[in-house]
């Protein structure tokens, strides 16, 4: 898995104009880490998928509740959030990253949540149609820009 998420994040890097991410050699076991105490902390799950029997991608989620301070602005839900889903080339347009987000889903139904919720990064055009293909809507834009004119790397 650590694999799969070096991949991700290179795939990643390759798509940024700004070239802002990088991939330093300890991200891989870092970032598995990471995943492992937020699902354990937030009722999560990481998902499989194999294809002949041989892993051919991954999904991450965690369960979120509105806490009392975001209480104050909107309706309390419990939401499911899709940390990281990838796919290796030769396991694409199979169905496998729908499967797995139909998995998460099921995990996510049976604990309460409402709605699922996910991030991508605006480059990966790719993924923002997937998600779209599979019934996600936009919901949050996060917009950036270089301060006082400063150009991009």
């Amino acid at each position: 898995m650590t694999q799969s998420l070096e991949g991700l994040l290179d795939y990643l890097a390759d798509l940024d104009a700004w070239k802002r991410l990088r991939r330093l050699p300890e991200f891989g076991d870092a970032r598995f880490l990471e995943l492992l105490e937020e699902i354990g902390q937030q009722d999560g799950v990481i998902l499989i998928a194999e294809v002949d029997g041989n892993p051919v991608g991954f999904a991450a989620g965690i369960i979120n509740e509105t806490d009392s301070a975001a209480a104050l602005e909107c309706y309390p839900i419990k939401c499911g959030n899709l940390l990281e889903l990838f796919v290796e080339e030769d396991g694409r347009r199979l169905g496998v990253g729908k499967h797995l987000v139909e998995r998460l889903e099921e995990h996510f139904l049976e604990r309460g949540c409402t709605y699922v919720s996910t991030e991508v990064f605006a480059p990966n055009t790719t993924a923002r149609s997937f998600y779209h293909n599979i019934g996600f809507v936009e919901r949050d834009v996060c917009l950036m820009k270089p301060i006082a004119g400063k150009p991009l790397p």
